[in-house]
């Protein structure tokens, strides 16, 4: 079925919503919210018999909610001002208002318990780590103990630290053995935006480390 407006004969648009409703409206201005049956023909068989009964008019605006509404998403949780200005101020749509709660990730051992090389507890003692997470502490002992690992962990979670740790712990124990490691990146940008970190605690312990990628000179 062809979506023609009523009023103007131009094409009309269906667009769901929330909370199970659908807007149907049309560049003349015209428009209406009704619930969402399921199929666009039978939205817009409704919306012809709401426009012949004079119940469609001035499209109102898409997606504002009431105080009612707005009260009920915020609840007992308290937005900042500024967040509380968005959700009132009746000029963007918001469909819906959480506040997911923050739980702490489950903590591992302390640096001094795990039985890492002096020098690299150090290391991490000057960058301010005390304990790993659990993830991390898990990691460590895996990839120390020469298996194989995958970390599935948020960004900026500390994946890094995970596999760095127990690299740079094996590289000490066999350094005179001439141990390399290698890190490989999916994407330039990617490595050298990590390689500072890797750096930073590489040179604590002596170990020198570099990129190379198309960029580096041959």
């Amino acid at each position: 079925m062809k979506l023609k407006c009523p009023k103007c004969g131009s094409g009309m648009e269906i667009q769901r919503t929330f909370d199970g409703m659908a807007y149907v409206s049309c560049g003349c201005g015209i428009g209406d919210t009704l619930k969402y049956s399921g199929s666009d023909d039978e939205m817009f068989l409704e919306f012809l018999t709401r426009y012949d009964e004079g119940l469609v008019g001035k499209a109102p605006p898409v997606g504002v909610r009431d105080k009612k509404e707005i009260a009920e998403m915020i609840r007992k949780n308290r937005p900042d001002q500024t967040t509380k200005e968005i959700l009132h101020t009746k000029e963007d749509y918001v469909a819906e208002y959480r506040v997911l709660e923050y739980s702490e990730p489950d903590m591992g051992r302390k640096i001094t318990e795990m039985g890492l090389d002096a020098s690299l507890s150090e290391g991490l003692a000057g960058l301010g780590m005390e304990r790993l997470y659990g993830f991390q502490d898990e990691a460590v002992r895996e990839i120390i103990s020469g298996n194989s690992v995958a970390i599935d962990a948020p960004t900026a979670s500390g994946k890094t630290e995970a596999f760095l740790i127990p690299t740079i712990q094996r590289i000490l124990d066999h350094s005179e053995e001439g141990v390399y490691a290698v890190f490989v990146y999916p994407t330039k940008a990617l490595a050298r935006d990590q390689h500072p970190k890797i750096r930073q605690l590489a040179q604590s312990v002596g170990i020198r480390t570099g990129v190379f990628d198309g960029y580096s000179s041959r």
